[in-house]
């Protein structure tokens, strides 16, 4: 139990059965210590199981810290503040759409966003780092729908910034 919990107690979210693991393994190579006094079979092992549950416990503080930082990216991509956002053209070419737009951060602080605008079952996804509060930004894409669009009215989601950074070929503003 103890080897399992240092090799999966650092893992963010999984750190619960990591340190579920240590703590067993602390709990049983204590136990086991106790009764290889009165039997003298099982010292290295049980000891084994203390000194690798307490490396587990470790480890899972690193799980911890981990789970934290990622739990806080996500909500930051998830809830990207007060914004508004506003469609000022939209072009037609049979399949091809080039769309323009704003974004307006409503928040109290520096914000970036991604913006993903679906338009005839295709989403481009459109970057817009740091806008200070109350500004607003112009952006633009151009979308390839997958059959011919009579009507220019695009889906527009906006979250806040991808996670650590990851780019998914972004249109940038």
């Amino acid at each position: 139990m103890g080897s399992i919990a240092v090799a999966i107690a650092w893992i963010p979210f999984v750190v619960v059965a990591g340190v579920v693991l240590a703590a067993l393994a602390v709990v049983f190579g204590t136990i086991g210590l106790r009764r290889s006094r009165a039997s003298g079979v099982g010292r290295r092992a049980s000891i084994g199981g203390i000194v690798m549950g307490s490396l587990g416990v470790a480890a899972s503080v690193v799980g911890v810290i981990l789970s934290v930082m990622v739990f806080r990216e996500v909500v930051r991509f998830a809830e990207p503040g007060d914004v508004a956002t506003d469609v000022t053209a939209c072009e037609l070419d049979g399949r091809r759409a080039t769309i323009d737009g704003t974004v307006t951060n409503l928040d109290d602080e520096p914000r970036s966003y991604t913006l993903f605008v679906e338009l005839g079952g295709r989403t481009e996804v459109v970057i817009v780092d740091e806008i200070r509060p109350a500004e607003t930004v112009t952006w633009s894409t151009v979308v390839r729908a997958r059959s011919a669009v009579s009507d220019c009215d695009p889906d527009i989601v906006v979250q806040g910034p991808f996670p650590y950074g990851i780019e998914v070929d972004p249109v940038t503003r």
